[in-house]
């Protein structure tokens, strides 16, 4: 269930920079003969510039078309409203703009923040009503990527219209929660002179934002429709649909096996059954010629009609499906956070448990990944236990495999696979055969594993993972710092075994201050010690330990922290040496060491 791949960049600002003009007589030749030279041009914009031609787009005029009605009340623009807020108060004093469109490429809202780029975006007709699809922009940062499907950077002469040449666009599809089709796009634009790589972390943050805001807006309906289906795609290997006035939702298998016409066939088909009780199974005869069985059900959101659900068969006999309903907002026992990415992982495991899906929970180490299985766990079956197999004892225990059949046997329960990283290659086959000898099993029983997003991957260790049908990510302490204002007191009773300790606003500030590279781990151990320099009710600056007294001026938002996880990736990949670091994210010198001190980022990260 990996939610998000890696996408194309530039892998050097000053590759454009410094061989524009390469790029300009390559466009030009182009544009000539249809012929550019390969090594100047990235695939996905000799991709987009041949799609542009196709299209006949003109590149000395832009002709982008204007709908005066678009609709401004939909629910993309209402989840999009906090993000854009606190990008505009965030960029207020830079020449960037921040664009949302909707799903075919029309501006729904735009926050610039130099006037002067802002009249230039007027000119060039990236603003509200106005469409930027590649059918009539041509390739820019908001069409391609609509239509390439992932996210885009376009730089300068890339652009295939002339008027957007002195722009730098990085466009991110925006994905609905429920359906996994495109919603719209978040875009941001600069001048070409002030763009740097981390525009695309920005814009990549703020679209998951956005994403994460609409899965707190979904209706309820529709999360019951979205549960319904995702349980019966995986359950079998059939064409399924789903469907309501607003979703209509197909499976891989569905995908392939029928066209267009035939998907149209079946939607006209059940539809007309819409408001009937009728649940026997009918044929159908297809515009391909296809003859199909058709098996469906109205799916309800307690007594309100969420959907359809259906299932066709060519030659499988009938099966049935009971779903359970998944919880919107679990409120699990143990741990703390109401971020929205936070609360995104609760609720993805929380539906993981109840259809005993085989998963697999990364990230970062010390976020709490097996804190989080447990509070799961204990949320709906307390008095069940809980085996926690750690992979790293494997290799020194000669009965970890056959522990692990017996507790297989016991069929319920949970079972944890901690640090399934650590485990050799050897252990792996053995225990990828184990599993798979009871993956079709009538069993309570859940199974889990714990895995380090960084870790280095066997085939083996690939191979066993593709025994686990779901994975959730648990994100870092610093992409949801926001909860440390609830995580730090709850930890801080669990510790002292008092209701009446708490920290004061001043320490609290501090701790917010923070960038926690050990995550949830580093943040208890601070607690511990900061509970050994007290007796007091009230934990204060004073009483906290020496590395939370060196840190960042003020709290970073989402986005700054992962723009400085960039630049502390960029430092390790060059050993400290902060003037190729600045030169592979097409950074001035003196920007990065702004930057490093604006981020309180150590110095000497990188150095050996």
């Amino acid at each position: 269930m990996t939610r998000r791949s890696q996408h194309e960049f530039p892998q050097q600002h000053r590759a454009h920079t410094g061989s524009n003009s390469d790029l300009a007589l390559a466009r030009e030749k182009f544009l000539t003969t249809d012929d550019p030279a390969p090594d100047v041009v990235r695939p996905t914009i000799l991709a987009s510039w041949q799609r542009s031609a196709a299209w006949k787009v003109t590149t000395d005029r832009l002709a982008a078309p204007y709908q005066a009605d678009l609709d401004t009340e939909q629910r993309l623009v209402y989840a999009s409203t906090s993000v854009l807020d606190r990008l505009r108060a965030e960029l207020a004093d830079q020449p960037v703009s921040v664009v949302l469109t909707n799903a075919k490429g029309y501006v729904l809202d735009r926050r610039t923040g130099k006037s002067g780029l802002e009249r230039h975006l007027d000119t060039v007709r990236l603003a509200p009503g106005f469409s930027y699809a590649e059918q009539f922009v041509g390739t820019n940062g908001i069409g391609t990527a609509l239509e390439s499907g992932q996210a885009t950077y376009v730089y300068q002469r890339e652009h295939y219209t002339e008027q957007l040449g002195e722009l730098a666009c990085a466009g991110v599809p925006v994905y609905s929660p429920t359906t996994r089709q495109v919603e719209g796009l978040l875009d941001i634009t600069c001048w070409a002179e002030d763009a740097n790589p981390l525009l695309m972390a920005i814009a990549r943050s703020a679209a998951q934002s956005i994403e994460a805001a609409l899965l707190t807006h979904a209706r309820g309906s529709e999360i019951t429709l979205l549960n319904e289906y995702l349980h019966a795609s995986r359950r079998c290997l059939d064409p399924v649909l789903a469907f309501n006035t607003d979703i209509f939702m197909l499976n891989d298998k569905a995908r392939q096996l029928l066209d267009s016409q035939d998907q149209a066939a079946v939607s006209e088909h059940l539809r007309d059954g819409v408001g009937t009780s009728e649940r026997a199974p009918r044929e159908i005869d297809l515009p391909s010629g296809a003859h199909c069985r058709v098996y469906s059900k109205q799916v309800l959101h307690g007594h309100q009609y969420a959907g359809t659900l259906a299932r066709l068969q060519f030659t499988e006999p009938e099966q049935h499906f009971d779903v359970p309903a998944l919880a919107n907002s679990p409120t699990l026992p143990g741990i703390a956070g109401s971020g929205p990415l936070w609360k995104q992982s609760c609720r993805l495991l929380d539906r993981d448990f109840r259809e005993r899906n085989w998963t697999i929970v990364e990230g970062e180490p010390g976020v709490g990944k097996l804190a989080l299985i447990q509070a799961v766990h204990l949320h709906h079956t307390p008095d069940t236990h809980i085996r926690i197999f750690d992979a790293a004892e494997a290799t020194s225990s000669r009965n970890w495999i056959q522990d692990v059949q017996r507790e297989l046997e016991i069929r319920d329960g949970t079972i944890v696979f901690a640090h399934l990283d650590q485990l050799g290659s050897k252990a792996a086959k053995r225990l990828s055969t184990v599993l798979r000898k009871h993956a079709g099993d009538d069993s309570n029983t859940w199974i889990t594993a714990t895995l380090s997003k960084e870790a280095k991957r066997s085939s083996a260790l690939n191979d066993l993972l593709t025994v686990f049908s779901c994975s959730v990510e648990v994100p870092p302490l610093r992409h949801h710092i926001e909860d440390v204002e609830e995580i730090a007191p709850l930890m801080l009773q669990q510790v002292t075994k008092r209701s009446d300790i708490q920290f004061s606003s001043t320490a609290m500030r501090r701790l917010l201050r923070k960038s926690w590279p050990g995550n949830v781990a580093e943040l208890r151990q601070v607690v511990h010690l900061a509970t050994k320099r007290t007796r007091a009710g009230t934990i204060t600056l004073d009483d906290l330990p020496p590395e939370c007294h060196s840190q960042n001026r003020r709290v970073l938002s989402p986005i700054e922290s992962m723009e400085r996880d960039t630049i502390v990736r960029a430092l390790t990949e060059s050993d400290g040496n902060r003037t190729r670091a600045a030169r592979s994210l097409g950074l001035s010198r003196a920007t990065i060491y702004r930057k490093i001190n604006e981020y309180g980022i150590d110095p000497t990260t990188g150095a050996h």
